[in-house]
């Protein structure tokens, strides 16, 4: 996960997590709204039988609300379409699945669940649902559930990379590294020109303590992505724990130039550059980690509410 400041130890790997396919993020199992309605607004509009306009203007309506953010009123406009009778079961399916996001980002999970598990019911092969489902099972700490639904979004689409990130994640965080990393490893053979393959598998192979291996797939996605910060910081972890403290400077560098806002990253360094006898330079560095560390608490706590 991101660090917070004030932990400038923490590891920027979650960071650094892109989007796969439609049906969410690689990492974190947070799963892209506005690509996922993506697919479902093709649904809306190309699949079926026409619907009557009422109802599919609603659901279009309902699905822009929710596309920009204004999920109560996606919940409201989508509610109408449902409750129109006038849209096609493809139609249902996709009004189902987008009013299940827009609960799922209100909190309202036990709603999201209902809409989930009625749109599966009606096309019981679509894994962009199980995959959404398995989202809210997984905020209400059902994770054998969450769990099911991810094995059958995987069966139901094999070699697709999407479900086996998410379901990689889902391991992960439940400390089940051997089958993170087959499934990563299965992401990695479908996207090998995806950077973030490789930075999902190094932290899992660091984790197993294999780090020379984690540090190969850094590499790997440095070359594929040589302008991301935080795969630069990473790989220097990575060489720290090598005690390859040259190497390590070197990336923290980079990380620095790349992403100065970055407390993290000026903290690490400076530990290396005392490492290295850098004493001073090493000093300064802790300092502007300590002086960004400040003023980020500063703006947030501006930002607090009376």
């Amino acid at each position: 996960m991101p660090s917070r400041p004030g932990q400038p130890g923490r590891e920027l790997a979650r960071q650094a997590r892109p989007v796969l396919a439609t049906p969410g993020p690689f990492r974190g199992l947070v799963l892209a709204l506005g690509l996922i309605l993506g697919l479902i607004l093709g649904i809306i509009l190309g699949q079926g039988r026409p619907a009557l306009a009422g109802g599919m203007d609603l659901a279009v309506a309902g699905f822009e609300a929710g596309r920009q953010g204004r999920h109560q009123e996606a919940v409201t406009l989508l509610s109408r379409a449902i409750n129109s009778t006038e849209l096609s079961l493809d139609n249902l399916v996709a009004a189902l699945n987008n009013r299940g996001l827009a609960y799922s980002r209100l909190d309202r999970l036990d709603l999201a669940l209902a809409d989930f598990g009625r749109a599966i019911r009606i096309r019981p092969g679509d894994p962009a649902l199980y995959l959404n489902r398995a989202k809210a099972l997984r905020a209400k700490a059902r994770y054998d559930e969450a769990l099911a639904d991810l094995d059958r979004a995987v069966a139901l689409s094999p070699g697709e990379p999407a479900p086996l990130a998410l379901r990689a994640d889902f391991h992960e965080n439940l400390r089940h590294y051997e089958k993170a990393l087959a499934d990563y490893e299965a992401v990695v053979r479908a996207r090998p020109d995806l950077a973030g393959s490789y930075v999902n598998r190094a932290a899992v192979l660091r984790k197993l303590g294999r780090v020379q291996e984690a540090l190969a797939d850094y590499d790997r996605a440095i070359e594929l992505e040589p302008g991301k910060a935080d795969f630069h910081y990473n790989r220097g972890i990575a060489r720290t724990t090598l005690n390859d403290q040259p190497g390590a400077l070197a990336d923290f560098d980079q990380a620095v130039r790349l992403n100065p806002g970055s407390a993290v990253s000026w903290y690490r360094r400076g530990l290396v550059r005392k490492s290295l006898g850098q004493v001073e330079q090493g000093q300064k560095d802790v300092e502007k980690a300590l002086q960004i560390h400040r003023g980020v608490a500063a703006e947030a706590q501006v930002g607090e509410a009376p």
